[in-house]
């Protein structure tokens, strides 16, 4: 009898992003990027026969597999896997199962089947962490705050923690988990010694703007609409090895190109299945989002067209699209409100790509927001943008100084035309105050813009102004879209904010901005 198992942990970011410290978000992702795609199969395989288990998938925490053996075999089996992720994670991880009986003539069926007994599972056992009994003079972690047990010190600072949080600074001084892929990959371009940032510190430092650093987060577009599609395992592993090598290569190939190998200025913190997180230098954030969209939706495209066959129909020829969130923030920021803010940006990005008008049915457009977070008093962006992004006009119509999220394309284009901006050397007081115009309302702000575009006496500084306005057509008005009646909305406060992270001074020193 053939069945199809399907493996999953739940609560992946309770255990790998719990932390604020770099180090053990780096061991939780590596041990858990090791048990899953290394110790799963392998552990499965020897315990039922290598010849009787398929692996299908194994992936961001889960896993698909189609096993020749006894239910109560495989059940013996999975338990003892079971067992095995929680002994290795020091109580952190807990893995559960569903399994059907399997046919590939009615392979979506036996598919629901098993995520049904999975869910049941779920629901039925939850894994809910609780916080243990404490005595007065017993030491709390300090991480996780549950009761300390271990003195661990890295980077020559000694922490007082539980034995799952030593667990994730033990494994991540001992195994270089996703970044070495990474290193093996730069490898090839030329690149024979790399350096892991210690901290979330040294990231911010290699920043121009110093102390600064991003946290970008990625998903794939309408995935779990076209997984229903798939009618048959050989398709699905098709599918599945396309989508987490195109994010796996495109995280790579992008933090190569914008500058990221052996200075310390990157960490990858998750990346597989449709996910990636990447905390990165401020001024390189953008850039790498853009890239490594770019090459997602090109590699799987490519993939696709390789084999048709094996091809999702319903994208009708068209590759595969993730959508970013990211989130600017000073080092100290607590990594939980980065992570919080990014989800947000996450969401809000692929809200609107679902909304484009090229969104057809299981194929959305990529989209990325972005954010700038300077107030922990703020930390609901929608909540953020409605306090100091939102104003009215003397007729009382909404005026939105902001247009986030933007296509692909528009943030693509926004990012050239601040880089352009910045090359032709305007000032930084022109540039600070063209950025706060919109703030002094539709007739005022656009007096403003009129008066410091048209006493720019260097014409490439003017032209530059005028091309980014009028690529969002904000050119009409000064700096504002809309028709009358209509919500206006202006992209110069986004424009100016990109180029603040590209360099300290804003395109150069006092000095040789004498046009001011």
């Amino acid at each position: 009898m053939h069945y199809l198992l399907v493996l999953d942990v739940p609560s992946i970011k309770d255990y790998v992003l719990s932390s604020e410290r770099l180090v053990e978000v780096r061991g939780a992702s590596a041990l858990l990027d090791q048990l899953n795609r290394e110790f799963m199969p392998k552990f499965l395989k020897e315990q039922l026969g290598h010849d009787n288990v398929n692996c299908v998938f194994v992936g961001g925490g889960g896993g698909q597999f189609i096993i020749r053996a006894a239910e109560s075999v495989i059940n013996s089996a999975v338990d003892k896997l079971k067992g095995e992720f929680f002994r290795r994670s020091a109580g952190g991880l807990r893995l559960i199962s569903g399994i059907a009986e399997y046919s590939e003539d009615t392979y979506q069926d036996s598919l629901q089947r098993a995520f049904f007994r999975l869910n049941l599972e779920k629901e039925e056992n939850p894994f809910l962490i609780q916080s243990s009994t404490h005595i007065g003079l017993m030491r709390e972690c300090e991480s996780c705050s549950k009761p300390a047990s271990v003195v661990d010190k890295y980077a020559e600072t000694e922490w007082i923690l539980c034995e799952t949080c030593h667990g994730k600074v033990e494994f991540a001084s001992k195994n270089r988990g996703l970044w070495n892929s990474f290193a093996d990959f730069l490898e090839t371009r030329g690149v024979t010694k790399t350096r892991r940032p210690k901290d979330f510190e040294e990231i911010a430092a290699s920043s121009m703007k110093k102390g600064h650093l991003a946290l970008v987060y990625a998903d794939g577009n309408s995935m779990g609409k076209l997984i229903k599609t798939i009618v048959s395992s050989d398709s699905f592993a098709f599918f599945s090895k396309t989508v987490d090598t195109a994010i796996r290569e495109s995280c790579h190939e992008a933090l190569f190109e914008v500058g990221v190998g052996s200075d310390g200025v990157a960490d990858i913190l998750l990346l597989g299945g449709d996910d990636l997180l990447v905390c990165l230098n401020a001024d390189a954030a953008l850039r790498f989002s853009i890239l490594a969209a770019k090459k997602f939706e090109e590699k799987t495209c490519s993939v696709f067209a390789g084999d048709p066959a094996k091809a999702p129909k319903k994208l009708k020829g068209k590759g595969l699209t993730i959508s970013f969130g990211i989130v600017f923030a000073k080092s100290h920021t607590p990594f939980s409100l980065l992570l919080d803010q990014a989800e947000q940006l996450l969401k809000s990005a692929k809200k609107t790509g679902s909304e484009d008008k090229r969104s057809q049915g299981y194929y959305a457009p990529t989209y990325i927001d972005f954010h700038f977070f300077s107030r922990y008093s703020q930390t609901d962006v929608a909540d953020s943008r409605k306090k100091f992004l939102h104003i009215s006009d003397s007729n009382g119509v909404p005026v939105v100084l902001h247009q986030r999220p933007y296509s692909l394309e528009g943030i693509d284009a926004l990012n050239d035309h601040a880089q352009a901006i910045l090359n032709t050397r305007v000032s930084r007081s022109r540039l600070k105050r063209l950025g706060r115009a919109p703030f002094l309302g539709v007739m005022n702000g656009t007096l403003e813009c009129l008066q410091l575009i048209g006493r720019t006496k260097i014409e490439n500084q003017k032209k530059s102004i005028w091309d980014a306005l009028d690529t969002f057509g904000c050119a009409n008005q000064v700096s504002w879209k809309g028709t009358k009646g209509e919500t206006k909305s202006t992209m110069l406060v986004d424009l100016l904010e990109i180029a603040e992270f590209f360099g300290p001074n804003l395109g150069g020193s006092k000095d040789a901005h004498h046009s001011a």
